[in-house]
């Protein structure tokens, strides 16, 4: 069967990576402010007075290398993992609605955590400001649990999402975990009850078998 990295991952991963080479070199250059950082990172209270497309770019900002240098390697890891596995049972454009869309609901959901709880709680799991693209990789994650069931490999890929959730959201310091949440929620509902995989359920365990898609376009 087909089997490494498709090119749509493999996209998404050279952007990632690409916008963090050049928002670190800003960073660098100019003495630790960076105008990047500033204009793509979701700051909540400069959407709440109209930057809202940051609750977009925020998906492909990560944090600088000087404080995170782990941040970009975890989140590119993961979704070299669960991109490729969802890019090899969804079309590109179910795919990229995947990604996008849990990412974007990831980030809305913390915003409205964020403007509804003045203190508290709510803020502690947003925190004043977030970047990353963990919402719409969990979103991977989701949809590809969504595509497991009713197959023997539900119960480990249902197993190492929650593993993963855990470990991520709540083991590795400040993180955003509404956005964690609801991008393996939205990713779950969106690959089970709106978007119908490429390929019916076969017998999966972290690799699907049967005749593969030829990564369509569709």
């Amino acid at each position: 069967m087909q089997r490494g990295t498709g090119p749509v991952t493999q996209w998404l991963i050279a952007i990632n990576v690409i916008v963090f080479v050049i928002a670190n070199i800003e960073l660098t250059l100019s003495g630790g402010f960076s105008w990047i950082y500033t204009l793509l990172t979701l700051q909540y209270s400069l959407v709440l007075q109209g930057w809202v497309w940051q609750l977009f770019t925020a998906m492909f900002m990560h944090a600088p290398l000087i404080d995170n240098p782990f941040h970009i390697l975890f989140n590119m890891f993961a979704l070299w993992q669960y991109g490729s596995l969802n890019e090899r049972l969804y079309s590109h454009k179910q795919y990229l609605a995947i990604y996008l869309g849990a990412g974007m609901i990831g980030n809305i959901a913390s915003l409205l955590v964020y403007a509804s709880s003045p203190t508290g709680i709510g803020r502690f799991l947003v925190g004043p400001a977030s970047l990353g693209a963990s919402g719409a990789i969990f979103g991977l994650i989701g949809s590809f649990v969504a595509y497991a069931k009713g197959s023997r490999a539900y119960g480990t890929a249902l197993f190492n999402a929650i593993l993963v959730f855990a470990i991520s959201s709540f083991a590795i310091g400040v993180v955003n975990v509404i956005a964690h949440l609801f991008g393996i929620l939205s990713g779950y509902t969106l690959g089970r009850y709106i978007i119908k995989p490429v390929q019916s359920v076969y017998t999966v365990q972290y690799q699907t078998v049967g005749p593969p898609p030829e990564y369509p376009w569709r």
